[in-house]
């Protein structure tokens, strides 16, 4: 019996990965169709989506018993970020083509793997990043106020840039307390971390993206 243990414990920690990255691939595909549903009519819904997004997002935080519902809303908030990241994309598009969201998809796809594949075979516990990241998370946050009232290219270029390292360290983090920290009943938490981090990369690789496409027109 006791030599079955470790057996067991793999066996468990095994199906709750495997549940976190099914649910983390769900959301991904949830995100695109929200883009694609809403391509052609996002400036009438930008505002509602946005409304929704934090709802489902509060919803996923405080219903914390019923996992079914938590994946549920989890996908729900999946799709709505997909319709408020249509504006960006038609903002990149008309600098870039659509070949400039290919590339920062891709960019984001390999930064990712590459990390998460770190953080998995790693012997490293990454858990020390928590606090320099938060601390960054508020200094991003101030940034993006600031950002809002003085725009300027080479602000947003440098404030894109601090940011995807920034997510590069979530992703760490994240990946290190999936490994090491999250119960079996948090795969919820769990994916909703990565596709965060997923989230937040792509949009700033896109934004970097845009400023040099934006410097090769000038």
């Amino acid at each position: 019996m006791l030599g079955q243990f470790p057996y067991n414990q793999a066996m468990t920690h095994e199906t709750f990965f495997s549940r976190v990255m099914n649910l983390f691939g769900l959301s991904l595909l949830m995100g695109a169709a929200g883009a694609w549903i809403s391509w052609r009519w996002t400036p009438g819904i930008f505002f509602p989506a946005v409304l929704l997004e934090f709802a489902f997002l509060l919803g996923i935080m405080f219903v914390r018993r019923n996992q079914e519902i938590r994946g549920l809303l989890f996908s729900l908030f999946s799709l709505t970020t997909g319709v408020t990241l249509v504006p960006l994309l038609h903002a990149a598009i008309s600098m870039g083509g659509i070949m400039i969201v290919i590339h920062a998809l891709g960019i984001t796809g390999v930064t990712f793997f590459a990390l998460s594949l770190y953080a998995l075979k790693s012997e490293r516990d990454f858990s020390f990043l928590g606090g320099i990241l938060f601390a960054g998370i508020i200094g991003l946050f101030v940034a993006g106020i600031v950002q809002f009232f003085f725009h300027s290219p080479l602000f947003v270029l440098g404030y894109s840039m601090v940011g995807v390292l920034l997510f590069s360290g979530f992703v760490l983090y994240d990946m290190s307390n999936i490994k090491r920290r999250y119960a079996e009943d948090q795969y919820v938490d769990a994916a909703l971390a990565l596709y965060l981090d997923f989230l937040n990369l792509f949009v700033l690789i896109l934004q970097i993206l845009m400023s040099f496409s934006g410097r090769e027109r000038d």
